[in-house]
């Protein structure tokens, strides 16, 4: 009787596991670091695919990300804020990197992944003219006072257009700063000035953004508590109504369905 009893726990044993012809399907969340997923063709076998977007990366852990659209690049995807599937083009916290820079570095972007950086105008031109994106900005001030604005659409134009802003509309809590660059273009210290201002407003500011008779916003400026100096800080008007400085800013944009 016991021999019998062993004899069908181990028929049962074989049927089940015959009863996938996948038993080692991934999951969903079983992508790796570098954005890679296994999917199963038509015909069973196994192949790899490189994502396209943060948003299409399953994974709950933010962190460096290959992507391809185009060409293969490294990102850094936010995969848990606001519904995770973010692309961060820009971060600051500290003041390890400067962002007083020329057209070359905005364009190719700069900095680390792992600390302060910029994405790169080229790779948001990309992007952004490839697929509809919407856009997040996270700050804090040096008193610990955080918000967020977050426009439900994100263009930039090509360099013969000065990777021009389009934006959509705003919602959050640290109030509208963007909306008044809609249509300015990006501008470096080394660039000619805005023609709708008498400064040259990245010399100015000693930023670089999309000015249009400055601007209400300067992520990109002079990183320090710098209060209302003459503008220069990392100012978002809105927030506060004023050019206090911000310690920490964080812009990213996540593809729309």
């Amino acid at each position: 009787m016991w021999r019998r009893l062993c004899f069908l726990a181990l028929c049962a044993v074989i049927c089940m596991a015959g009863v996938s012809s996948k038993p080692n399907e991934p999951t969903p969340d079983s992508r790796n670091v570098t954005g890679v997923d296994d999917y199963y063709t038509d015909d069973g076998a196994i192949e790899e695919r490189l994502n396209s977007s943060c948003k299409e990366i399953s994974s709950k852990v933010s962190g460096k990300y290959d992507i391809q659209l185009g060409k293969r690049f490294s990102v850094y995807c936010e995969q848990n804020a606001f519904g995770g599937g973010w692309i961060v083009f820009q971060h600051r916290m500290n003041g390890t990197v400067n962002f007083y820079r020329t057209w070359a570095d905005y364009r190719e972007g700069f900095g680390s992944l792992d600390g302060e950086f910029w994405l790169g105008l080229e790779i948001l031109y990309q992007l952004t003219s490839s697929r509809t994106h919407e856009l997040m900005v996270e700050m804090r001030d040096y008193q610990g006072n955080y918000g967020y604005a977050h426009y439900d659409q994100f263009i930039i134009g090509n360099e013969s257009e000065g990777y021009s802003l389009e934006i959509g509309t705003y919602n959050g809590t640290a109030g509208d700063s963007l909306t008044y660059s809609s249509n300015g273009k990006f501008l470096t210290k080394d660039q000619e000035k805005d023609p709708s201002s008498f400064l040259h407003c990245a010399v100015h500011l000693q930023g670089a953004w999309w000015y249009k008779d400055c601007s209400q916003s300067n992520l990109n400026g002079i990183y320090g508590n710098l209060v209302y100096k003459d503008w220069i800080g990392m100012h978002w008007f809105g927030f506060k109504k004023d050019y206090r400085s911000m310690s920490y800013t964080r812009m990213m944009i996540r593809e729309l369905d």
